[in-house]
């Protein structure tokens, strides 16, 4: 595959990416360097942008009919209720939208399946030069070594990208200083499943999505100083 477009990295960006080539009838060549996708949770809330941008390639409705809309944020102090930030208007015709991220890649990949592109995991991209037609990179399997010639490359690898990183390209923003663990756990007492809760502590944050209406599930952030 010759002079088709190199998206770099497989998370929901790069399938976004390589989605939209493809509804425009560009195939692309899509890689990971993960052997196979992640099946936890992570990133869990899909914002309306990102629904209302979709909605061209069919995702939307897919994730919408698995996906739990949240219309506000509960914050509670020791457990005792705080303030609440509503959002239920943000968008005159999408929501905010819980779906752990493992299915929304799912989602992504099964549309880009139909459109005949297929990511190609367990590749990583080694090196590439660029010039002024295009780029030559070096990827990288387990088994070989291929060197690929490229009208463009898409970084979509993350906060910890080697493209931008060769570049010399920094990651613009801020950071918190504390670890962020994230837990997928299951609870007996279900939350309530349109209102994320976060609750504070002096030794910790914790915020509290409900996930699964079948079993309660649900994600849990906390934040250790």
């Amino acid at each position: 595959m010759e002079q088709a477009p190199l998206i770099v990295g497989a998370g929901p960006t790069g399938l976004s990416a390589a989605l939209f080539l493809a509804g425009g009838g560009v195939q692309s060549r899509i890689i990971d360097k993960a052997p196979a996708p992640s099946i936890n949770s992570r990133a869990q809330v899909i914002n309306p942008r990102s629904l209302e941008l979709l909605q061209q390639t069919g995702v939307t409705d897919a994730i919408l009919h698995e996906a739990r809309p949240i219309h506000r944020v509960v914050f509670y102090q020791d457990w005792r209720p705080l303030t609440e930030l509503e959002f239920g208007h943000a968008h005159p015709d999408f929501p905010m939208a819980v779906l752990p991220q493992a299915r929304t890649e799912a989602l992504l990949a099964d549309a880009l399946a139909v459109l005949g592109v297929v990511p190609e995991r367990g590749t990583a991209l080694g090196s590439f030069e660029q010039d002024s037609d295009g780029v030559d990179a070096v990827l990288i399997s387990a088994d070989r070594s291929e060197s690929f010639r490229a009208p463009i490359m898409f970084a979509a690898d993350g906060a910890h990208s080697k493209v931008r990183e060769a570049l010399g390209i920094t990651l613009e923003g801020s950071s918190f200083p504390e670890d962020w663990p994230l837990y997928d756990i299951e609870l007996d007492d279900p939350l309530v499943p349109r209102v994320p809760m976060s609750a504070l502590w002096r030794a910790a944050w914790c915020s509290c999505f409900a996930l699964s209406p079948a079993s309660g599930g649900c994600l849990a952030i906390s934040q250790s100083h």
